[in-house]
């Protein structure tokens, strides 16, 4: 039942990545596979992935969030962010979605806010980081 459950899954986001790729959308493949790394549903990290208020020791939100960031350059393997990077990355997502969904804030703005939110714990790192784009960014 597992191994019919890994290939539906694998065959969903295989087919779901092809779709997007299609309609021009951004390469969604490290969100893919970070979200198999997890024991989450869908609904529930959805939840936190878009709130600012994710506790700092979830553990599953920390294993997502720090294979997120890796995978998007903007955390390295020991845990820093990488100021150049997140820039780039908010970037490439402002662009892409409507300037209402983001309050009138610039990349550089969320950076210089929420580059300096860095534990000696990566989880940690990598939810607070979460947390301060959501929350810089948010409208209210």
């Amino acid at each position: 039942m597992k191994l019919f459950l890994y290939v539906t899954t694998i065959f969903t986001i295989t087919f779901f990545k092809n779709v997007l790729s299609s309609y021009n959308q951004p390469d969604l493949s490290v969100e893919f596979l970070c979200i198999g790394e997890v024991d989450m549903d869908l609904e529930e990290l959805n939840k936190y992935v878009n709130s600012y208020n994710t506790p700092e020791d979830h553990v599953e939100m920390g294993k997502f969030l720090v294979c997120l960031w890796e995978g998007k350059h903007v955390m390295d393997k020991d845990g820093n962010i990488d100021s150049g990077k997140l820039k780039a990355f908010l970037q490439a997502h402002f662009e892409k979605i409507n300037p209402e969904e983001v309050n009138n804030i610039s990349p550089d703005t969320v950076t210089e806010k929420c580059h300096g939110v860095q534990t000696n714990i990566k989880t940690q790192t990598a939810i607070r980081l979460n947390n301060c784009i959501v929350k810089t960014v948010k409208v209210p």
